[in-house]
């Protein structure tokens, strides 16, 4: 006989992973299980096979989970640590998604629950293959057939197996029952003869005394053979009665077994809505059989005393029948787990709610401090406008021969370059130094005097433009004196060039002849710390670089063509040409992007910041540690949006796909990002359609970069366009 409950763990889409989880095994047996007539708890169980599935992931490739990190953020990082390809990323959201849908909207599709299925096992398959065996020849997939019905059928069979087994049982008792009596009668007529015997015996003196001990001995012990078959003759039919009784206790339980099984199908539409109570139902009406067929084989093995091959089936019965139950009280007792589960997660979920309408109250008081600051902020600016401060000004662009600036960067650049020059006056010896430090002094009075008489600097900058005027002829005067030759048969002509890169790029070619009684000077900004990269591609012609102060760094002559190192300061540096005939000459320089790495971190926390600032907790803290000014006001201001109409954002990804160098400027910087967002807003927990991508998309925005307070900020972003 069969036993009467089928193997939870058992699959046959998906045994192999028992070598690597019996819980993952579990979980995705469970949901074949139900995806006939529960698709509901179905897609549940495959949710938790998901997270189950991911923390195996992460544990296997030594990832450090994070606190309070949810399934999505964690699916995200195996996405973007590129552990797992697209299509399992996109797989395993798809499965995290149907599950929520079936837990909370009570989402009951059998043709999405055999999707998902699906989805499982295709994720299984790569888990395998990646994970134990590459040469992994899997099976083909099988739709799980409806096995609640089937084990129903084979129940039906399996009770009347039973009655019928009962029924010859019951026969053979009866039987043993009359050899019993049959037995009892004969022994009872063979004591009457042997008490007529031994009366005859005591009355003749024909016996010896020895011959009627023996007699009285033989006596007695029939006497007590007549007792014992006595009372096995009670016993016997005490045993029939309880045996009648365990008969009709037999047909109740059967009975409302097949009540319970005209019920099941109402319990499995109720179930739709009240997910758990068919289960229930189910295991009671399993539990009943189970109960009826154990009392069977317990009475088989009581009233079977005379026939050892009958006690022997029956035993054997009863010890599957053990097992039955062994795995039935397992399964009562996950199932119990579960409900522990959900209570506590109702109340874990009512703990949260209370957090959350205590930290509103922080985030009004925080956001009251939030606009003093800022009042305080603008203040500050407001004062600090009045006091023109050093600024570093790194420019990443490819050549353009231009000398244009706005009023407010000529001042500033004509303060650095006079810095620079009187920095380097105190330590020039030579009349090449010297005529550097002179051609700073001239390039800053000219910045100087450029300035228009609308600026509020205009007479700040009229006193300086005469004072670096003047420090141009002393330092004029320095490199006639310090010259070695009072004779000179020519002067060089000095050419300057301001080298600007090009928008999304770090180097720059230039393209120029040159005669030899000429110097081409090309002025580059950089910083402290970046890489500079020095070639020779063309001409005759030597290259000599010179650092903000004004000393020699480094040269490329005849007998090399490249020179590359790391700058140790910040400022204009001068790339010189010369040659000793004419020459048509090509020189390029590459500078790396530091900027470009600090842009990208900061965008890529912004988007993987989003989740937390436009939903649960509504991180304004967060916000105004990544932007200023107008995105700041901006973010706010949708937060608030957010919180009084009930809504939020759900991001399934938010990532960075590229990202495009625009233009900077001393504390400024401006780059094009193109970024790959899927997400859903709801409003009073349904979806916006209208602010909703269904699919992965990808846009293009300008994000507007300013150094504050000592950190890199978004200030503005514009969008662009869309693919």
């Amino acid at each position: 006989m069969r036993s009467t409950i089928t193997k939870l763990t058992s699959s046959n889409n998906f045994d192999f992973l028992e070598v690597h989880d019996r819980e993952l095994l579990t979980l995705v047996s469970l949901a074949e299980k139900y995806y006939n007539n529960d698709p509901n708890t179905s897609l549940m169980k495959l949710r938790q096979f998901g997270e189950r599935m991911v923390q195996i992931i992460s544990i296997k490739k030594r990832l450090i989970f994070k606190r309070n990190e949810e399934q999505k953020d964690l699916i995200n990082r195996l996405y973007n640590q590129n552990i797992i390809p697209k299509e399992i990323y996109c797989l395993f959201h798809k499965i995290r998604m149907h599950g929520n849908k079936a837990n909370h909207k009570f989402l009951n599709n059998k043709n999405i629950a055999l999707e998902n299925l699906k989805y499982a096992y295709e994720i299984s398959i790569w888990f395998h293959n990646n994970f134990y065996s590459s040469n992994f020849q899997p099976p083909d997939f099988v739709v799980p057939g409806d096995q609640d019905v089937e084990k129903q059928n084979n129940l039906q069979i399996e009770n009347t197996d039973l009655k019928k087994q009962i029924d010859t049982l019951k026969l053979k008792l009866s039987l043993a029952d009359k050899k019993k009596v049959e037995d009892l009668d004969k022994l009872q007529k063979e004591i009457e003869n042997l008490k007529l015997k031994l009366s005859l015996a005591q009355s003749s003196k024909n016996y010896s005394s020895d011959e009627l001990e023996d007699l009285k001995q033989k006596y007695n012990s029939l006497i007590n053979d007549l007792n014992f078959a006595k009372n096995q003759s009670q016993s016997l039919t005490q045993k029939l009665i309880y045996l009648n009784q365990k008969e009709q206790q037999i047909n109740q339980e059967l009975s409302i077994a097949k009540n319970q099984n005209e019920k099941y199908q109402q319990e499995v539409s109720l179930a739709k809505s009240q997910n758990g109570k068919y289960k229930n139902s189910l295991i009671f009406w399993r539990i009943s059989t189970v109960t009826a067929v154990i009392l069977c084989g317990i009475i088989g093995i009581i009233y079977d005393f005379n026939n050892q091959k009958i006690k022997k089936d029956i035993l054997i019965e009863a010890s599957k029948n053990h097992e039955s139950v062994t795995k039935v009280s397992k399964l009562e007792t996950q199932l119990q787990q579960q409900e522990e589960s959900r209570q506590q997660t109702f109340t874990l979920q009512s703990q949260l709610q209370q957090k959350e309408q205590e930290y509103a109250q922080i985030q009004v008081q925080y956001q009251q401090t939030v606009d003093l600051a800022s009042k305080l902020e603008t203040e500050l600016k407001i004062a600090n406008q009045k006091l023109p401060q050093k600024q570093n000004l790194i420019e990443q662009k490819t050549p353009q021969i231009t000398t244009y600036h706005t009023n407010h960067e000529e001042f500033k650049i004509a303060v650095q370059i006079a810095q620079e020059a009187a920095i380097s006056g105190k330590k020039a010896k030579t009349a090449q130094e010297w005529s550097l430090i002179a051609e700073k002094w001239q390039k800053a009075a000219k910045l100087m005097g450029d300035v228009s008489p609308e600026s509020s600097q205009y007479e700040t900058a009229k006193n300086r433009y005469l004072q670096y005027s003047k420090n141009f002829q002393v330092a004029k005067a320095y490199e006639q004196k310090t010259k070695k030759k009072t004779v000179v048969l020519s002067t060089p002509l000095i050419k300057t060039y301001n080298v600007r890169f090009n928008v999304g790029s770090t180097g720059a070619t230039v393209k120029n002849p040159i005669q030899p009684n000429e110097r081409h000077r090309y002025h580059v900004w950089a910083a402290a710390g970046q890489e500079l990269l020095l070639q020779r591609k063309q001409g005759d012609v030597n290259l000599t670089l010179i650092s903000p102060q004004g000393q020699t760094i480094a040269s490329v002559t005849n007998g090399q063509s490249q020179w590359s190192g790391k700058l140790s300061s910040t400022g204009n540096y001068i790339i010189e040409v010369s040659a000793t005939s004419q020459s048509n000459y090509l020189i390029s320089m590459n500078i790396s992007a530091l900027m470009q790495k600090k842009a990208t971190q900061l965008i890529e926390k912004w988007l993987n910041a989003k989740q937390r600032m436009l939903a649960a907790p509504y991180d304004q803290q967060l916000v105004a540690q990544l932007a200023t000014g107008k995105k700041l006001k901006d973010t706010i201001d949708s937060i608030q949006w957010l919180k009084s109409n009930s809504a939020y954002y759900e991001y399934e990804f938010s990532k960075l796909e590229s990202l495009e160098y625009v233009k900077s400027s001393p504390g400024k910087a401006v780059f094009d990002a193109t970024v790959v967002e899927k997400m859903t807003l709801y409003i009073n927990g349904k979806i916006d359609k209208g602010n909703t991508t269904d699919y992965p998309r990808s846009k293009k925005y300008r994000f507007y970069l300013t150094f504050d307070q000592g950190f890199w900020k978004i200030e503005d972003s514009n969008y662009l366009s869309s693919e």
